[in-house]
Parts: structure tokens; sequence; C-alpha cells
């Protein structure tokens, strides 16, 4: 650990509808079970900044998109995540970076922009990705309904899957 942090940060991403909302309760309800301090977050998070970015989702695209995610993880980062593991907590996030690097290039917006967007945020202790066959995510998304407009591409599911899966 660094700058006197003692907690640990673990993001979990994976394509939408993979589960990662429900494996990350389960694990905060696991360790909370054990009296170990943990914390749940989201990104976006629920700070205003957080609030708009996720209902104008829809609305606004690219770059801009882009802009307003890195900033939010900005503010998400200084305002959530340092303090907690200052404190010694463990903080587990429903997505993180690896979230922005996928579905931001869905809507057509260069890596390199998005690695050098995000070239400062705090690395995580652990990072888990979630995947699953697209068949069974379109299923998942099918089951729960459309709740933003990457859902509308029945090729999607695959995409994702592709981007989250290892490069060669």
């Amino acid at each position: 650990m660094t700058g006197g942090r003692t907690g640990w940060f673990v993001t979990v991403d994976g394509p939408s509808g993979v589960g990662k909302s429900t494996t990350v309760v389960a694990l905060h309800d696991h360790l909370a079970a054990q009296e170990r301090p943990a914390r749940r977050t989201v990104e976006p998070t629920t700070s205003a900044l957080g609030k708009f970015t996720r209902s104008h989702a829809n609305e606004i695209h690219g770059m801009a998109l882009a802009c307003l995610v890195a900033a939010n993880r900005y503010e998400h980062i200084e305002t959530e995540i340092e303090p907690a593991l200052r404190a010694g907590v463990l903080i587990i996030s429903d997505r993180y970076l690896p979230s922005t690097l996928v579905l931001q290039q869905l809507d057509g917006v260069p890596l390199e922009f998005l690695l050098a967007v995000n070239d400062h945020v705090l690395l995580p202790d652990l990072a888990v990705i979630l995947t699953a066959d697209p068949g069974l995510i379109a299923e998942r998304i099918a089951a729960r309904g459309i709740t933003h407009r990457w859902h509308l591409d029945p090729t999607g599911p695959s995409r994702e899957v592709a981007l989250y899966g290892p490069r060669t």
C-alpha cells in the first residue's frame, strides 16, 4: 500500500447483464458477515455529477460522454475511494476503468483518447473481469429490460465480450 493507505481497492467489470452488481453485493455481504470493513461503490456514482452522467448517457455521446465519465471517476477517487482506503476500508466498485474502455469504444471513442483522459486514475489492487456467453448475456438483458442505448444493438453483447476478452 502507498500513501499511508491500509485499505484495499477491488473493481468488478464486465459486459452488461453478466452479474457485476450481484457479485459486488454478494462479496460485500460476505465481508460484512465477517465484520470486515467494506464499502460498495458504483460508477457512475451517486453524486450529482454521477447522477447527471447516468441520466444523460442516452443523449450525450462519444468524447463528451467519455469526459463526463472520467470526471466522475476522478471525483469518485477523491471523495470516496481514497478516504476509505486511508481509513482501512475495502472498497468494492461496481464498474471502473475497464467498463469505460469497453463502452466508450463501442460509442466510437478511440482507445488512445480514453487512456489519456484516464491517465491519472487510481489503479485497483485487484481488478476482476466477469464474462459469459453473449447469448446468455442477451437473454439476461431481455429479461430485465433495456436500460440504456447500448442494449438496443443486438450485436452489443458479442461486441462487449470481445472487447473485455484477452488481447493477443
